[in-house]
Parts: C-alpha cells; sequence; structure tokens
C-alpha cells in the first residue's frame, strides 16, 4: 500500500498547474488497482490536497495544496524502500526500486529517464523513424501527461515551469520527416517498467543495476 501512495502522489506531483487526471489514468500511468486509487485520493480529499471535479466525461483529480499533498502520509512516503531487483522487463514495480536506482544498457548505467533517452536515440539513429513512427513505436500512453517523444516547440511550450524534456542541443533528434523531437524526462517507476517492455519487444536489454 505504501508503494501505491507513492506512485500515486508522484502522479499527482506532475501535473502542471489547472491540470487534472481522471482515476483510469492514474491506474494506466501507475498500475495500482482502482480501488487503492479510491482510497488513496478520498484520503487526499479529506486533508484538502486535491480537490474532485464532476464532468460529463467522469471524475477528475487536481492538486489545491503541494504541502498538504507532501505530508498527506509521512515524510518517508516519497522514498520507498529499495528492494533486490530483477533483470526481466516485467519485474513488478517494488522489485525495481525507489526512484535513484540505475539501468544498464550497453554496458553503461543511467537513471531512468537517461536511459529513455539514450534507448530512443539509438533507435532513431538505427531506423530513421516518420515522426508517425517513432509515437507509435513509443506510445503516448506509457507518459500520458506529456507522451514519450514530442515536437521540439510543443515541448518548450509544457516546460514553461520546469523542464518536462530533455530539451538540449545534443539530445534533439531529428525524424525521417525533418520533425525536431526531444524525449520526456518525467519517469515514474510504472512508467518506466511499460518503457522497458516496448524496448525489449524492439531487442533492447535493459537491466536494473545490481
Amino acid at each position: 500500500m505504501k508503494e501505491a501512495r507513492a506512485l500515486i502522489i508522484s502522479e499527482l506531483k506532475q501535473l502542471k498547474d489547472n491540470g487534472s487526471i481522471s482515476a483510469q489514468q492514474l491506474q494506466t500511468n501507475t498500475q495500482v488497482a482502482l480501488i487503492q486509487i479510491y482510497g488513496i485520493i478520498k484520503h487526499l480529499e479529506e486533508l484538502k490536497a486535491v480537490s474532485i471535479e464532476e464532468t460529463d466525461s467522469g471524475k477528475f483529480y487536481k492538486v489545491i495544496d503541494d504541502d498538504r499533498l507532501n505530508t498527506a502520509f509521512g515524510v518517508d512516503l516519497l522514498t520507498p524502500k529499495k528492494t533486490e531487483s530483477k533483470s526481466n522487463a516485467n519485474t513488478n514495480v517494488s522489485s525495481i526500486g525507489r526512484d535513484t536506482s540505475k539501468f544498464i544498457f550497453e554496458k553503461i548505467p543511467y537513471s531512468k529517464s537517461k536511459c529513455v533517452l539514450m534507448v530512443v536515440s539509438n533507435y532513431v539513429k538505427k531506423h530513421n523513424p516518420s515522426l508517425t513512427e517513432l509515437k507509435k513505436t513509443f506510445p503516448d500512453s506509457i507518459v500520458s501527461s506529456f507522451g514519450v517523444i514530442e515536437i521540439l516547440k510543443t515541448a518548450k511550450e509544457l516546460s514553461t515551469d520546469r523542464p518536462r524534456y530533455y530539451l538540449g542541443e545534443h539530445h534533439i533528434l531529428t525524424t525521417s520527416d525533418n520533425q525536431k523531437v526531444v524525449v520526456c524526462n518525467q519517469w515514474t517507476l510504472a512508467r518506466f517498467i511499460q518503457f522497458m517492455e516496448v524496448a525489449a519487444r524492439l531487442g533492447y536489454v535493459i537491466k536494473p543495476e545490481k
């Protein structure tokens, strides 16, 4: 339950000002069971950390107090205890460890977000895909708020409060249809697991650092 709370808090903290998210989106992003999500959200609503907006499309949750969100379940919540890692792409959330974990790609250890950058960069270099092909290969749904990759102009517009993508000149990729794109740097454990599964299907080997 503690890991589930940490994942939900992490997702909510990544919402932009005035942004909102549904329980179904939270489930897709974190793989936490809906019944747990509803319980966590109810507690956060009681603490006045989040508000609930009902629309024709369903209920959406919005952060209204960052401080209450951060302390909702105690100071240790966002640093879950690191556990022993396993080396396959289907490893569950609790076995991969906390956010400082490193992952080995082509014999070099990287953080989650940097590992994604290296894999996507490698794929673009080898296959020279179009923007459409690249987004089909690495679906936006993995990181629903920002997408795995985004057009440079849009990425800058989404990074007004803080960088949401790798925006350095040396990180910009060019597709076969001459679109300048960049890679998202917003990676929770659950999102990274989904990315690992996609990478594995493409033949890329990513292993948690021991």
